[in-house]
């Protein structure tokens, strides 16, 4: 079995040379070999461990702000991180690590919460 087709058993959604530009803020960077959307903490999780097994270099993007990406790309797999798992107790909260942090800063303004405000209009 060669590396696509395993890295396909685990990865369902993999997808091959990706430009990342579209998946940075300031907009550059060059194709991605690998490139996968994980929407769940399960599929990060199965993601690493394929690239892990396969011994395939591996990087997680989040929103793509403060980094910046060469124009001849990555030779590996990018997990691009949108995953929005939150729970709200009270006055604390707990997000996932794909959050976005204006709609966490949005979504505890709306529960009354205060402290966040700082953080409307941050790209990350």
């Amino acid at each position: 079995m060669n590396t696509l087709q395993a890295f396909r058993e685990n990865i369902p959604n993999l997808q091959e040379n990706i430009l990342l530009a579209p998946h940075t803020y300031i907009k550059i960077g060059g194709p991605a070999k690998y490139f996968v959307q994980t929407g769940t903490v399960q599929e990060l999780e199965n993601a690493v461990r394929a690239a892990q097994q396969l011994e395939i270099p591996f990087r997680v993007l989040g929103g793509g702000a403060n980094v910046l990406i060469s124009d001849k790309g990555y030779d590996g797999l990018i997990i691009r991180n949108i995953t929005t798992d939150d729970q709200f107790s009270g006055t604390s909260v707990t997000v996932s690590a794909g959050y976005n942090l204006t709609k966490l800063a949005d979504d505890a303004a709306k529960r009354g919460l205060s402290g966040l405000e700082f953080a409307f209009g941050i790209p990350g």
